[in-house]
């Protein structure tokens, strides 16, 4: 996706042509209420009418009867008063007047609007924000996006996506262009993306998951894995079972996979994003993602390659975008009880008396700035906004922008307009690293998503309760007889996330939610005496880490996988659920109090091994300090 700064003078023509839009509509409307093209008047009066039309348009008005029953607003007919100043001797001067008046009237919340923005404009002189290079000279710009739909990058990241969980086994995807066409390479052979998704996609939507064994554990941990030889191994053997007579486990999803390598490893890839213990959640949660995925993907390659167009203005992709630091613009950015697409409404539900227009005034002094969509035909309707707070990196002063949830339109391609925008036009460059808020923002009752790290990787130690003040997360100090615990409602770092720093964890924690560390290689040890967790807890390729908790205490269940340094459980371990280990190679201690039908992922004996070698630790231990107790008598 690429971005051009429109000049003056093209934005000009933009609204212009709007204009030309909204004469049209005039032009109509004179014709049908009998108004003769032959008047000297005609072409002064049709101008006033397409600025009446245009109004509308813009405050959200309509123009027919008794439509326009707001509060404080006297307008009942646009119709009828524009017939009404027609028929008057003086018609022109009385369109005239009446085109002027109408902007004013419908404007009913302007006091409130320039009390806003007086009252940001007195404290942003204390804030003194800085502004990115695009808005340093002007108050706003406007941007035409290109390439809106950039197909090979899509395929590109979907590709990327895939190898991380592929490449362990040797296979890998990748983008290849066949007479300027996109293909997923794989395995030598080249596949047609819509061919491949929409074959995916009505197969998911031809599926009955209710009907699918989720007890099949073989199945779905060779899918959580994803190493397909290990599948082909799988259906082997059940094409041979079903032919001896035996019941075929999940056949229709088996051969589905068996068809399409891509199908696998797509699904096993997002099975595994949304891992929860429960597998028929997980499964049905990677479903629904797919379904989305592939129909957003196959409207936008189809789209791109001229095979379709979008049937509606609604799914018409947004080509013009206003970037603004214009106090009018950010005052005037939320809605309640109007069109979606109108912004000429207080920041407040007035049915329930509640007014949080203040919030738009720490926006307009701390440096926030307001996005609105546009189609070029009609530059008028905001087809989507939102504001985007400014985020500072306090180590070295960068700073980046994020966005609040848009009013109007949204999905994916909203989504990515904005967040290329903020990355190639208005962040500092090569920006990463932690960032703290400057300012938090509630726009129309949702707030704006939070990018406190981004990415963090630093070879220092940070405490457990600094770590979370950087996330903006509280920490409490609670009792528990005679322990002290430092307690958080969750705690939750996953690979995406991209942060690698050892944090060193307090003696005692609790986490009221679920506990997950993924992807980091510098943290060594968790709590070193007590930790207690409400939810499950995930610890996943974490290859440095050494040691947990003596005692654990977990509401669901504990994952365990890719802990290359894990010796040992815990002394005393208490799970409601299960205990899952996976590739955790120099794992030699269990204790004998865990159940061994709690534990997953071991075979019998190797767990009978391991709680043998805990008793020999044990009872070493117990000789050894016998001795010293001895010897110090």
């Amino acid at each position: 996706m690429k971005f051009r700064i429109l000049s003056d003078e093209e934005v000009k023509k933009l609204y212009d042509l709007t204009f030309l839009n909204y004469k049209k509509q005039g032009e109509e409307f004179l014709v049908q209420n009998g108004v003769s093209k032959d008047l000297s008047s005609y072409d002064k009066v049709l101008n006033s009418v397409g600025k009446i039309f245009e109004t509308c348009a813009i405050y959200g008005m309509d123009i027919e009867d008794n439509k326009n029953s707001y509060d404080g607003f006297d307008i009942d007919s646009v119709k009828g008063d524009i017939l009404s100043v027609l028929k008057s001797d003086n018609h022109v001067e009385a369109v005239q007047k009446y085109e002027q008046e109408l902007p004013i009237k419908a404007h009913r919340y302007k006091e409130l609007l320039d009390k806003t923005i007086n009252n940001g404009l007195n404290k942003k002189q204390a804030f003194n924000p800085e502004y990115p290079e695009i808005l340093k000279d002007k108050d706003k710009v406007f941007l035409e996006v290109q390439d809106i739909y950039p197909i090979n990058d899509y395929i590109t990241s979907f590709c990327n996506d895939l190898n991380e969980f592929t490449t362990p086994y040797g296979k890998e995807f990748s983008l290849k262009e066949v007479k300027g066409n996109p293909r997923i390479s794989f395995n030598g052979a080249e596949i047609k993306p819509i061919h491949a998704f929409s074959q995916n996609l009505k197969f998911i939507e031809s599926l009955n998951i209710n009907k699918l064994d989720y007890k099949d554990d073989q199945l779905f941990s060779v899918l959580k894995k994803g190493n397909y030889n290990n599948f082909k191994a799988l259906i082997r053997t059940r094409k041979e079972q079903a032919k001896a007579g035996e019941v075929f486990k999940n056949e229709e999803l088996c051969r589905a996979y068996d068809k399409s390598e891509l199908l696998f490893y797509h699904m096993g890839k997002k099975f595994n994003d949304n891992l929860v213990p429960n597998v028929m959640m997980t499964f049905k949660k990677t479903c629904d993602d797919l379904k989305s995925y592939y129909k957003d993907i196959n409207k936008k390659l189809e789209y791109s390659s001229g095979m379709s167009g979008f049937s509606h203005e609604n799914d018409t992709p947004v080509n013009i975008v206003m970037v603004s630091k214009d106090p009018y613009d950010i005052a005037t950015s939320s809605a309640y009880n109007a069109p979606e697409w109108t912004c000429f409404h207080p920041l407040g539900l007035r049915s329930t008396g509640v007014n949080n227009h203040y919030v738009l005034e720490d926006d307009i002094a701390k440096g926030s700035v307001v996005y609105r969509g546009f189609h070029k035909n009609n530059m008028n309707k905001v087809v989507f906004r939102a504001i985007g707070s400014q985020y500072k990196n306090p180590f070295d002063g960068k700073k980046i922008y994020d966005f609040s949830l848009p009013i109007g339109k949204r999905g994916l391609e909203v989504d990515d307009t904005m967040k290329q925008i903020n990355k190639q036009m208005l962040n500092d460059k090569d920006a990463e690293g932690l960032f703290e808020l400057q300012n938090t923002t509630y726009i129309a009752m949702f707030a704006t998503e939070t990018p406190v790290i981004k990415s963090f990787d630093e070879d220092k130690q940070m405490l457990f309760k600094d770590f979370n003040k950087a996330l903006g997360v509280n920490v409490d100090i609670i009792k528990d007889n005679n322990d002290t615990f430092e307690a958080v409602q969750s705690f939750q770092i996953s690979k995406k996330d991209k942060i690698n720093v050892d944090i060193i964890f307090p003696k005692n924690l609790e986490v009221a939610e679920d506990f997950e560390i993924s992807g980091n290689s510098k943290i060594q040890n968790l709590s070193s005496n007590k930790m207690k967790v409400g939810g499950s807890m995930y610890i996943s390729d974490c290859k440095s880490l050494k040691t947990l908790p003596k005692s654990l205490k977990v509401g669901g269940s504990v994952y365990l996988e890719n802990l290359e340094n894990l010796t040992s459980l815990p002394d005393k371990v208490e799970s409601n659920s299960y205990i899952r280990i996976d590739n955790c190679p120099n794992l030699k201690y269990i204790p004998e109090t865990i159940k061994d039908e709690q534990i997953k992922g071991i075979d019998k004996d190797k767990i009978k091994e391991f709680k043998e070698n805990w008793s020999k630790k044990n009872f070493s231990l117990m000789v050894l300090n016998k001795k010293q107790d001895n010897f110090s008598k």
